[in-house]
C-alpha cells in the first residue's frame, strides 16, 4: 500500500453529486443571509441616526426579501429522482 493515494469511491449517478452539493450551497447561502438579518436587527435596536437606521433597515429588507425567494424557490423546487 505504499505509494498509493487515497481510495475515491465514484457514485453511479454524477445526479446525487451535483444533488448534494446544491443542498450544502443552499445551507451555506441560508446561514449567511440569516447572519445578515440577525446583524442588522442588533445594529438597529442601538443605532440613533435617521440616515443610518434607513440604510440599516433597507439592508434588513433586502436581506429579508432574499432569505424569502430563497424559501419559495425551496418550496416549488420538485424533486426529479
Amino acid at each position: 500500500m505504499l505509494g498509493r493515494g487515497p481510495v475515491l469511491l465514484r457514485p453511479r449517478d454524477p445526479a446525487v453529486i451535483f444533488s448534494i452539493s446544491i443542498r450544502e450551497w443552499e445551507f451555506d447561502v441560508r446561514r449567511i443571509i440569516q447572519a445578515n438579518i440577525d446583524r442588522l436587527k442588533e445594529l438597529l435596536k442601538s443605532e440613533t441616526d435617521t440616515t443610518k437606521r434607513a440604510m440599516e433597515m433597507g439592508l434588513l429588507a433586502e436581506e429579508e426579501a432574499k432569505m424569502n425567494q430563497l424559501l419559495q424557490y425551496n418550496k416549488k423546487e420538485t424533486k426529479a429522482y
